[in-house]
């Protein structure tokens, strides 16, 4: 499993957050000190993680959009299965996005990131040689669907995100899990998180 990018680090950080598994970063590939699995989703990372058929790369990006695509969070760029039989895997992910998603919908830090890393492995798994989710590739949009859901179902601290895209604007807005957040001695209103997806 291999982390790239300008943001990997904080990729990384975000992860550690979300595992009870020890994780390291050495020369860019992710992995496990110590720990033990408790969750569905441990279980899974541990298993992506010492997978030696199935490589996940995950490409960290500061942009908003993938190819003129909007980015929220992540996007599934699909699998290659090579000759010797072993798949190498793409999720772009902007660790910005993930981070004030964990936030704004009041999960432990890293769900958000831990939640595209699953879904590219599981991509992998179930649909080698899948292409990008985007318009032009309904069977690869279909694997992430499922990959997407799959991944969901391993995580109980994940929270699916309510948004509104505007086409006028090219712009997504995501509504926070609540308008205020009472876990301190005064209520912090919440504010809604939009993407400009022309940066």
């Amino acid at each position: 499993m291999i982390i790239s990018g300008p943001s990997r680090n904080n990729a990384f950080f975000q992860l550690k957050n979300s595992t009870n598994l020890r994780l390291k970063l050495k020369n860019g590939e992710i992995l496990i000190k110590v720990g033990r699995t408790v969750t569905s989703s441990d279980k899974m990372l541990q298993q992506a993680i010492l997978d030696e058929k199935i490589t996940v790369n995950i490409a960290t990006t500061t942009k908003n959009n993938v190819d003129g695509m909007a980015l929220i969070g992540g996007y599934f760029a699909g699998n290659k299965k090579l000759e010797d039989g072993s798949i190498n895997t793409l999720q772009i992910v902007n660790p910005e996005h993930t981070s004030v998603l964990d936030a704004i919908m009041f999960t432990r830090s890293g769900t958000y990131l831990l939640h595209e890393l699953l879904e590219s492995y599981i991509g992998g798994i179930d649909s080698p040689n899948a292409p990008p989710a985007d318009t032009n590739h309904m069977d690869g949009y279909n694997v992430y669907l499922n990959a997407h859901n799959k991944a969901i179902d391993l995580d109980p601290h994940f929270q699916p995100l309510k948004t509104s895209y505007n086409n006028l604007t090219n712009t997504t807005t995501i509504f926070p899990k609540y308008s205020y957040d009472y876990r301190g001695d005064t209520p912090i209103k919440v504010n809604d998180y939009i993407i400009d997806h022309n940066k």
